[in-house]
């Protein structure tokens, strides 16, 4: 279950929505001529306003100067990938309505729509890969092979740049000194 409650409600909703186009697409297939697609595709322009609403919440759901944690950062990017899969499904059915011979008014304002949630999708994540069960299952082999393993106090010292001996120290330091408040 989803720690951003928000975020869960929209990423539901949206593979509720994406499931419903694409069992309605499959059930009346060659009836995209009956559907009203300009009101369908009108109905998800808001998509972009809607995932930079999202970004928000979740960036501000965090206390102030805290980094944002693993699992935020995993739901928001599911988020985004529902609702790109969404849109795709909406141009699935455009396209089916394309080729039946109906003109869609609102086509290109789609085409562009899905670009834009890509490229604020590939913003926000350009340095973010999502940690997968394959990737948590190697990184689990390796260590059992004593391959790429670091210890704690090790990754410790590196991540503040000093050796391990020094980040010891440093971290007895700053416990004596709290041990004396």
């Amino acid at each position: 279950m989803s720690g951003n409650i928000m975020l869960e409600i929209e990423r539901r909703q949206s593979i509720a929505a994406r499931e419903t186009l694409e069992d309605w697409s499959a059930a009346n297939h060659g009836l995209a001529l009956s559907m009203p697609v300009d009101e369908l595709v009108r109905f998800f322009l808001d998509v972009p306003a809607k995932l930079k609403e999202a970004e928000r919440r979740t960036f501000e759901s965090r206390p102030r100067g805290s980094p944002l944690g693993y699992d935020a950062l995993d739901e928001l990017h599911q988020l985004f990938d529902e609702e790109i899969r969404l849109l795709q499904a909406v141009q699935a059915i455009l396209e089916e309505a394309r080729k039946a011979g109906r003109v869609v008014d609102y086509a290109q304002e789609l085409d562009r729509v899905l670009a834009e949630v890509i490229t604020q999708r590939d913003k926000i994540f350009v340095h973010w890969e999502p940690f997968t069960q394959e990737d948590e299952q190697h990184a689990r082999e390796d260590i059992a092979k004593g391959i790429a393993f670091v210890e704690l106090d090790d990754a410790m010292a590196q991540i503040a740049g000093m050796n391990k001996e020094s980040w010891l120290k440093k971290v007895e330091a700053y416990a004596q000194k709290r041990d004396q408040s």
